[in-house]
């Protein structure tokens, strides 16, 4: 049985954010790996919308998931810092 794992990351700018999530799909211990917006953060957002009328800061915030139950985080920081700044 192959288990999964899945990792939460938070980034510095927003511009990182849409340069993680083009890395969605890419193979890491021969697994497509599934980047996006967190649904934590996605709630928050409209949480904070409907309550003072605007969000502020734009989500920073993503989930890692389909990840080899042998990926470690510096593995999974290598990937991640050749295209974005962590």
């Amino acid at each position: 049985m192959l288990f999964t794992l899945c990792r939460y990351i938070e980034f510095y700018d927003a511009m990182s954010v849409l340069m993680a999530i083009a890395l969605s799909g890419q193979l890491l211990l021969g697994q497509p790996v599934m980047v996006k917006p967190s649904e934590a953060e996605k709630n928050l957002v409209q949480s904070t919308a409907s309550s003072s009328g605007a969000a502020s800061g734009g989500a920073r915030k993503l989930y890692v998931g389909n990840l080899h139950s042998n990926i470690n985080e510096d593995q999974l920081r290598q990937v991640l810092v050749k295209h974005i700044v962590l």
